[in-house]
């Protein structure tokens, strides 16, 4: 690889910092959260969170490290971090975790390797957990790329009549998302 650094980070939720925990849901304790990252040797990178989905891990984001974090000159560079979220490859989980607690362990993960404000792409489960750490932590999010979108209904939404399974369904999504 070029001039960046690979290394691997875990952050004990358990150990947060006082602006998680202000935060409420998801730094309580009891997940560690593993990532695999690359700092670049360029002054002006700007980190970047990539974030899996399901069923995947942080690897889908591997080949990625080295021209994200040693682009040709002239061109963009970053500080990459791909975490492992909760209950996959080297982050632990616990029960009740969902992307609202997600959201806030992953933010403190990037602060706790120095990076204040960053930017948070995210695909499948990543895209949930992403929107919800820009939702919450807009002061530290300052850049959203989604590579799958959950639309919203459109007005007078409410009027169209769901089968018995559709409403099943959308009532379980809204349950396990937070938004009932």
């Amino acid at each position: 690889t070029g001039a960046g650094s690979v290394s691997r980070a875990r952050h004990d939720s358990g150990s947060a910092g006082a602006a998680a925990a202000e935060r409420g849901p998801g730094a309580d304790g009891g997940a560690a959260v593993g990532s695999s990252a690359c700092r670049s040797a360029r002054a002006d990178a700007v980190p970047l969170m990539l974030v899996h989905g399901w069923p995947s891990s942080f690897l889908e984001f591997a080949d990625l490290f080295d021209p994200l974090c040693n682009p040709p000159p002239g061109e963009p560079a970053f500080h990459v971090v791909a975490p492992s979220l909760p209950g996959y490859g080297f982050s632990t989980t616990r029960p009740g975790i969902n992307p609202q607690r997600i959201a806030p362990l992953l933010v403190e993960h990037m602060r706790s390797l120095g990076y204040e404000r960053f930017i948070a792409q995210g695909g499948d489960w990543g895209f949930i957990v992403t929107t919800e750490m820009a939702r919450q932590f807009p002061e530290h999010v300052v850049g959203l790329h989604l590579n799958l979108v959950n639309g919203t209904p459109p007005p007078g939404a409410e009027s169209i009549p769901l089968s018995p399974q559709e409403q099943a369904w959308a009532e379980e999504l809204g349950e396990w998302t937070g938004h009932t």
